[in-house]
């Protein structure tokens, strides 16, 4: 079940990173660092936390902590993205690592609730 999950993981991401591009929500220093955030971090972390947890307020939280760590990291050592010249340059930094990190709890529910509520993986 867990390559359901990281497939999952990975289309929600695949959709998430299409559409901040498209609205120029934030800019990757290199293409190859959004497949890696793909895969990585919408496919394996979060679709292993989507199944490590049967509590949605566990899922949730693991996803925020995971998700928290991962944006303090990118804005203070890694640099994979910048907001600088995107839409949300107008945010304090860390307001944006928070409002980003709630976004990361969501997605270990979706994929979750995708396991659960769906035919797709029988």
């Amino acid at each position: 079940m867990l390559y359901q999950a990281i497939l999952i993981g990975a289309s929600i991401g695949v959709a998430g990173e299409l559409l901040a591009s498209r609205l120029s929500l934030w800019k990757y220093r290199a293409p190859w660092l959004a497949i890696g955030n793909i895969l990585v971090m919408f496919g394996l972390v979060c679709g292993s936390l989507a199944l490590l947890f049967d509590s949605h307020i566990a899922r949730f939280l693991t996803g925020f902590v995971f998700g928290l760590i991962y944006e303090v990291l990118n804005s203070s050592t890694l640099h994979a993205w910048s907001f600088a010249t995107g839409r949300l340059r107008f945010m304090n930094i860390k307001t944006l690592v928070v409002l980003l990190a709630l976004a990361w709890g969501t997605v270990p529910l979706l994929i979750g609730y995708l396991i659960k509520h769906t035919a797709l993986f029988g």
